[in-house]
Order: C-alpha cells, then structure tokens, then sequence
C-alpha cells in the first residue's frame, strides 16, 4: 500500500475494503484502486473527495477504449471497489455487460485434458462426488471438515467458514444428495479435513461441476415453486434470513447501506420473469437453456448454492 496515509490510493482503499476479510478480493481492490488512483492523478485529481459519479463514468469509458481491450468482467472488477468507496451505486455506472459467450472458465471441455482424464481416478472420487452435490469453490472444498454439516428447519447444509470475500456462508444441500453427503462428512472425525492435501492436488474441473450444481439446483427450486404456492413464500423468508446473516457486519458498520442493499435484494426476487436478451439469449437457444426463468428459483441458486447473491453473475457465470 502506499506509504503517504493522505493518499488517494489509501483513502480508496480503505473505504473499499471496509467489510471484507478475504484476502484475494483484498487483493483484487488494492490493485484496483493503485490503477484507478494513478489515471486518476492524470486528469489533476488527488483527493478523494473529489472524487464523484461523473468521474468515474470517464474512467469506465477510459478502461472501456484501452488498447488492452478489457473484458467486461475485467471492467467490472476495476470499478467495483472504487464505486463502493464513492458510494456509487454499480448500476448508474454505464459499461459492458457481461455475457455468456466471453465467459470460458469451466465451459472448454479440452481447456484441461488431464483435469477431465482426473475426474476417473479412484483416489478423487470423494472430491469429485461431494463437489457434483455442492459446487462450492476450491479453497472452501479444501478446508470442510466434519462438524461443517449441519441441520436446519429439516434440511442439511454445509457451512462455508470462509468463503468468497471471507464471509461465513452455509450452502443447501438437496434433498436427493443428503445421504452421500453425510457419508462423506461423518467418516472423518471431528476437526479433521474432509480432504486430504494429495486428494486437493489436482486439475479437476471443479468450475465445472460447480456450473451443474447450479443448473440442477435451479430445475430444483423451479419445480417446487411450480407446484406449491406456500413454498414460495417459506423460500423467500429463507433468503431474507441468509440475506440478514451474511450481512450483518454491514448492518451494523452501515445501516442505511445495509438497508438499500436489502430492498435491492428484495426486489430482485419480484413477480415478473428474468428474461434474456442479445447475446446471452443466443446463447442460451445455442446450449438448449430456456430464455425465461423464475426469478426466486436464480436468487436461490445465487444464495444457497452459490454464494454469489446476484441473479446477472448466477445466469451470465453458471445458468446460461
């Protein structure tokens, strides 16, 4: 970090990162806001309360015409943290979308041969069958151990100590992958890794098992909800208590954050369909996925299989 504490650099940073523990988005944003402070300095200003809207509009059409030729996913982790620290809503920022045909992790089939070859072996198989049922990232597979399983309102989930942005999250397990589940979790004893280090080691395609996880918890919810009206209003209680406890540090850092983030969450869980359109809508007729879905079946899919809590990441990243 720079040394001068007055700097815009520091400044930014330290409002971006108010909240976050994990130690890979920390990185994301300080490198984010080190490039964002330097073109910044360019254009004469130092201090961040100079810092507004207008201008980091110009620095997305900046990033937007660099020869480099940033992706739009590349965009967005750029600007996300300066954003967050100006308290600029994401979505009044004009940039790419995101679309399905850009995204390649965990969709080229012959991106990793021997990773596909490893998905066979038998010293793996535990690995790949728990991640077929769960999808949860590499680094949050690597450190499960026994007392991770847990029970909740007649369900089994797994709880992710640490998971994306170093948040504690607990993921839903479905009612068909319960048994499997807990065969693997209660034959360790308690504080052991579920995983070992040689069964970690590996060039699996777990990006791609986590895109099936998804799709398969999606038809999941999207037929209860179809045929059970109650359902529904129990499932978006359910969210709203995950919402509430995946955000609590904010809650309390933040309330009038925590309470916009909240009805914008809300919101996203309305009556009307998440509809595709242009290049993600081509996509989806290309792989044989429909171009309507159910808005609270994606939001429960983002929340409680995926950890991601926004329905554009879940459909762009793991749907489509």
């Amino acid at each position: 970090m720079a040394r001068n504490r007055n700097s815009l650099q520091f400044d930014l940073f330290k409002k971006a990162s108010e909240g976050l523990h994990g130690n890979i988005t920390r990185k994301q944003y300080k490198y984010a806001c080190k490039k964002f402070a330097s073109w910044a300095k360019e254009q004469g200003f130092k201090k961040i309360e100079n810092i507004d809207k207008d201008l980091i509009q110009e620095y997305s059409n900046h990033l937007q015409e660099d020869p480099i030729s940033y992706s739009a996913s590349t965009v967005h982790t750029y600007l996300a943290p300066i954003c967050k620290a100006i308290g600029v809503n994401m979505r009044e920022i004009s940039k790419p979308k995101r679309k399905a045909n850009t995204i390649t992790k965990g969709r080229k089939e012959d991106a990793n041969p021997y990773g596909k070859l490893q998905n066979n072996l038998p010293q793996f198989q535990r690995l790949v069958s728990l991640q077929k049922v769960l999808g949860i990232r590499r680094s949050e597979l690597a450190k499960l151990k026994r007392e991770d399983i847990k029970q909740k309102d007649g369900s089994i989930y797994v709880h992710v100590r640490k998971g994306k942005g170093g948040k504690s999250t607990y993921q839903l397990v479905l009612p068909k992958d319960e048994e499997l589940v807990k065969n693997i979790f209660l034959e360790k004893s308690g504080g052991e890794n579920i995983f070992t280090p040689e069964e970690m080691n590996n060039k699996i395609h777990l990006h791609a098992l986590r895109r099936e996880h998804g799709w398969d918890c999606y038809k999941f919810f999207k037929e209860r909800l179809d045929n059970n009206i109650e359902y529904k209003r129990k499932l978006k209680a359910k969210l709203i208590w995950f919402f509430e406890y995946g955000h609590r540090d904010l809650k309390s850092d933040n309330l009038s954050k925590y309470e916009a983030k909240l009805n914008r969450f809300k919101n996203d869980m309305n009556d009307s369909p998440y509809i595709l359109r242009g290049e993600n809508k081509k996509r989806a007729i290309q792989n044989g996925k429909p171009v309507v879905y159910n808005r609270l079946a994606l939001m429960a899919v983002s929340v409680l299989a995926l950890s991601h809590w926004r329905l554009d990441v879940t459909v762009v990243n793991y749907i489509v």
